[in-house]
């Protein structure tokens, strides 16, 4: 899957080396992926929440900040980091 707009993601890096650490490997499991609905997101990642049926929040570490909100295009294989949101 194409992520789009992983500089973003700049703004939590450093933060720590628990959240650099798992940026890495999201970017590369969603770099990976091959979903082709939204319940597969929900099997990779369980701690997602879906906003609907494009839109996914991921917590970083588990935890409740920072956030990366997802948004997908199933039938294109792409996924657009819109949003990285921190307290």
């Amino acid at each position: 899957m194409q992520l789009i707009g992983k500089h973003r993601l700049d703004s939590i890096q450093g933060i720590s080396d628990e959240v650099d650490l798992w940026v890495a490997a999201w970017v590369t499991e969603v770099s990976h992926a091959a979903w082709k609905e939204p319940n597969a997101i929900s099997t990779a990642f369980p701690r997602v929440k879906s906003v609907d049926q494009v839109m996914f929040i991921f917590l970083v570490c588990g935890k409740e900040f920072p956030q990366i909100k997802l948004k997908i295009k199933f039938g294109m294989d792409k996924a657009m980091i819109s949003e990285v949101i921190h307290k």
